[in-house]
């Protein structure tokens, strides 16, 4: 289930950062509720990360679990949007023009994903 030893650099908009002990990126819901259950079974600290645009990983890595959910969904009822932990800002500013809905214009330029 679990990656060994994936480099955190790859994951950082800076490009540093040395081996994550374990990394998951789940897909959906069940598959994150299950890495979670995993990891605090064996107790590993966990670590959530985003897209990786606002963190700094040392080079000595995370002696842990990082999950990065991966939830790539977007859903409009009425004037609400549902969205996944995973979803790239501009993905969804680019799907609330779309739709013709407004209120996420202060999200503009700002780099990451939601979650």
């Amino acid at each position: 289930m679990f990656q060994e030893e994936v480099l955190l650099k790859n994951h950082s908009h800076y490009k540093i950062g040395g081996p994550a002990r374990y990394f998951f990126a789940g897909k959906n819901t069940d598959e994150i509720i299950e890495a979670v259950k995993k990891a605090r079974r064996l107790k590993f600290p966990i670590f959530i990360l985003g897209g990786g645009t606002k963190i700094l990983f040392s080079d000595e890595g995370f002696d842990g679990l990082i999950l990065k959910p991966n939830l790539q969904f977007i859903e409009k009822k009425g004037n609400l949007i549902r969205v996944g932990a995973g979803v790239l800002i501009s993905e969804l500013i680019n799907y609330s023009i779309t739709e013709n809905l407004s209120g996420l214009e202060w999200l503009a330029g700002i780099p990451g994903t939601l979650g």
